[in-house]
């Protein structure tokens, strides 16, 4: 279910072009061709430029009974880039067109994929991609891969608020760190939270984390702080 549904969906998703259409090209050869196959094929053609092989795929899509008129739409934007910016459903992607232009293994977990692959990007030129290199970063919780995150995110966000999380990770990785904050403008929110979460989870140390997390979930299941310390075990590492 996740490589045939939700593989291809997320790697397009998230502009890895090169996992989709491998994926796409895999599934189709071991269970059959599928018309969603072939879509996402040529809109990965559409956007990676290469006209030919788009043409190709949106080709065959002309000949089904569903899919024609699907195949008539994306055709007007082969080849145009500028209506490839206009069109609802393409446009978030090409924001996330930054990676390496590489193709390795995903060993089958592709959420960790995807994750890692986004918080180690360093092309750090557009606000959209980086904010979701910064949200990876969060999920991998390694402090150095935050903090390089955290820093892209201030220097192309000037004079936005931060979103709590984000603040709640910086207030977090720097007390373990033992940084000096008292000059930093948290939330009081963060810095009340934070505490709160410190003083309860005292009390459970050296328990199992599965009752802890059902217990703490209600007082903080909506924190970062929950998330490093009780969610950690779920990750596929």
């Amino acid at each position: 279910m996740m490589q045939v549904i939700g593989g291809t969906f997320f790697y397009y998703q998230y502009g890895l072009l090169n996992y989709c259409n491998r994926m796409c090209m895999e599934m189709g050869v071991e269970f059959g061709w599928r018309p969603e196959f072939l879509k996402y094929m040529a809109k990965c053609a559409i956007l990676e430029g290469d006209q030919q092989v788009a043409r190709k795929y949106l080709g065959i899509l002309r000949h089904t009974l569903f899919f024609d008129e699907w195949a008539q739409q994306m055709e007007s934007l082969v080849g145009h880039p500028d209506a490839i910016a206009k069109d609802a459903g393409m446009e978030p992607i090409t924001h996330m067109l930054h990676y390496k232009n590489q193709l390795t293994s995903d060993q089958g977990l592709i959420e960790r994929f995807i994750m890692l692959q986004l918080a180690y990007s360093t092309d750090v030129s557009d606000p959209y991609f980086q904010e979701q290199a910064l949200l990876a970063s969060l999920w991998v919780k390694d402090p150095n891969v935050f903090w390089a995150r955290f820093y892209d995110y201030i220097r192309l966000h000037p004079g936005t608020e931060m979103p709590i999380h984000y603040q709640e990770a910086a207030y977090l990785f720097g007390n373990l760190e033992g940084r000096n904050l008292s000059n930093v403008p948290f939330d009081a929110r963060v810095k009340d939270s934070f505490a709160s979460f410190m003083q309860v989870a005292s009390k459970y140390e050296d328990q199992d984390v599965g009752p802890v997390r059902e217990t703490l979930y209600p007082l903080f299941g909506t924190t970062y702080y929950f998330d490093y310390y009780l969610m950690s075990n779920l990750q596929p590492y």
